[in-house]
């Protein structure tokens, strides 16, 4: 099971350091026009993130069905599945374009930015929100993938798309090979033309893998599955997005003390990406290990294999944590030389390090969850403790004077506290009981 485990989850944590290595490259460019540039994009990443977890109201409950039905051996009902998360999707695109294209201005100047920084945000989510249904479909094709626990195909579509958009970058944003200069809404437009290439390689791929139906499939109301897919993937929406909201109010408290706090949340965040995407890389494979075991009606080895990646991920992210917490500044250094800003980043990873074990744990039990489709227990847990983060971090960042350090002891206490509850939370919850999943140690006495 842990070979197993590591077949499926390697392929995707390349292709999330892929992204890793794009989200460094691409913060390098975009400093070259300046330190509020950073900011600005950091701002605008926490409308994208937001976008990114809602996307989870039909992208997780397409990925659970889809690996249910192909672990039972019914193809052409996980392609119906398919089908109808399609029209979801295009439903949902143009309600969210419509709502944000009314609200984003309004968004930035509530989280504080001064002018300058405004209009560098305002710039380039406007482009890149233009090309939401390509960045959306291309995330989809990813969760059908996943749910055939094909991840080598998605790590290498994945990295065609980054590397074109690498190279794209530079020659939008300053205007190399007579392209005309963008700036910062270049490195918008680089995104919106990779993720077209990348949706149109995938779709070749996966029709030729029988991932999917032939188009005339796809002439379908969602009916049959679209009570299960929301079922499964509202939860899931509402969890990502508490996560996500969360941190547009954290800006507001961070920006009481300068722009240059929020700069480095935003370098942290992307250095962060690392230990988060190995988690993620995790979450995907036990969604799809546990749902094809849930299809096959394997739910005693349901357990034994999230207790088998639990293990796995502690043993990787260990030295992670060291990292974070034992030369911060240099790996700051690696992508941005003011100093205050590294002394800022620097501080909030040596923080976040000291618990960052447990967003790992975090990340790999709710794809347990995902995989059985039982995403409101962990709902329930995560949610609430991630809204706390807002009045908490007011309160030691402001009322107790600890400034921004304050805020980073908030989010790195409350991570250890949601990893450790959700461990419980599968081990022990009735409702996974009811659906035939033991808690560990009845495994252990078998």
């Amino acid at each position: 099971m842990g070979r197993r485990i590591l077949k499926v989850s390697i392929p995707a944590i390349l292709g999330f350091m892929g992204l890793i290595i794009f989200e460094i490259v691409d913060v390098f460019w975009i400093g070259k026009i300046g330190s509020k540039a950073i900011a600005a994009v950091g701002a605008a990443s926490f409308i994208i993130w937001t976008i990114y977890a809602l996307q989870n109201l039909t992208h997780i409950g397409c990925a659970t069905l889809m690996s249910q039905c192909y672990g039972a051996g019914k193809i052409k009902e996980a392609h119906r599945v398919a089908a109808e998360t399609f029209w979801l999707s295009i439903i949902f695109i143009l309600i969210m374009m419509g709502v944000l294209f009314l609200s984003y201005e309004k968004i930035f100047f509530l989280m504080g930015l001064d002018e300058e920084t405004l209009n560098f945000a305002g710039q380039y989510f406007s482009v890149w929100l233009c090309g939401l249904p390509v960045i959306y479909l291309f995330s989809l094709q990813g969760q059908i993938f996943s749910a055939y626990s094909d991840t080598v195909n998605m790590m290498v579509t994945l990295a065609i798309s980054l590397l074109i958009n690498i190279v794209l970058d530079p020659i939008l944003m300053f205007g190399y090979l007579g392209c005309p200069a963008l700036g910062i809404k270049g490195a918008a437009l680089a995104t919106i033309v990779s993720s077209v290439i990348g949706l149109l390689i995938r779709h070749r791929i996966m029709r030729d893998k029988n991932c999917i139906g032939r188009w005339r499939s796809y002439f379908v109301v969602p009916q049959i599955y679209l009570r299960r897919i929301l079922s499964i993937g509202l939860p899931t929406a509402v969890n990502s997005a508490s996560w996500t909201l969360t941190y547009p109010f954290l800006s507001t408290i961070i920006t009481k003390f300068g722009m240059l706090p929020l700069a480095a949340l935003n370098l942290g965040h992307r250095i962060e990406g690392v230990p988060y995407f190995i988690g993620m890389g995790f979450q995907i494979s036990l969604a799809s290990i546990i749902g094809q075991l849930y299809g096959q009606g394997k739910k005693s080895d349901i357990q034994a294999t999230m207790i088998m990646g639990l293990k796995i991920i502690t043993l990787i992210l260990l030295p992670v944590s060291l990292i974070f917490v034992l030369i911060p500044e240099q790996l700051i250094s690696l992508v941005n030389s003011d100093p205050e800003v590294v002394e800022y980043a620097a501080e909030y990873l040596r923080i976040i390090g000291i618990f960052e074990i447990f967003m790992g744990w975090e990340l790999l039990i709710e794809g347990a969850f995902n995989g059985i489709g039982n995403t409101r227990v962990y709902m329930r847990i995560v949610t609430p403790i991630t809204i706390s983060r807002i009045p908490l971090s007011y309160f030691f960042a402001i009322t107790m004077n600890l400034g921004v350090s304050g805020i980073w002891w908030v989010i790195s206490c409350t991570t250890f506290l949601k990893g450790t509850l959700l461990f419980w939370a599968f081990n022990y919850c009735k409702s996974n009981r009811k659906k035939g999943i033991v808690p560990a140690y009845d495994l252990c006495l078998r």
